[in-house]
């Protein structure tokens, strides 16, 4: 049986910044009867935004805020691939543009252009596709 590590560090962050399950109910908007089941580890998986939503209204405190998702990740993997990976939070908030413009020097003007192009390769197998085939082309043309 895979026990569920979440419901705990849950229940010790809400206890720790004195939130029951009705005020969180309040803050997120999410059933306290649902907050009950995630409590009681009664869940397959928990939405993402209901995940998002916890976290930012039990606890102001990033590092605990991390551990929250950590805990919720690792409960996601069987028993047996718990060993095989690591899961660490960031020490300073990183956002996707800062990334990539610092590492490829994109122009600011075509950075939200990129990022949605980048969002739709991760997202979509087709867009991957269609991707490599312009970015072929691209080359092609480039050494002409």
């Amino acid at each position: 049986m895979n026990k569920k590590l979440f419901p705990g560090l849950l229940d010790a962050v809400m206890q720790k910044n004195g939130i029951n399950q009705v005020q969180l109910h309040k803050l997120t908007g999410i059933a306290v009867s649902r907050i009950n089941n995630y409590l009681q580890a009664k869940y397959r998986t928990i939405k993402p935004a209901h995940i998002q939503a916890i976290c930012e209204k039990v606890t102001g405190d990033n590092p605990e805020r991390a551990e929250l998702v950590k805990t919720y990740l690792l409960d996601l993997l069987p028993d047996a691939m718990k060993n095989v990976i690591e899961i660490k939070a960031l020490t300073s908030v990183r956002d996707f543009e800062d990334w990539y413009l610092r590492r490829n020097r994109l122009p600011r003007d075509f950075a939200g252009e990129f990022e949605d192009l980048y969002k739709m390769c991760v997202s979509f197998p087709r867009v991957r596709v269609r991707t490599g085939d312009w970015i072929q082309l691209m080359k092609e043309c480039s050494t002409k």
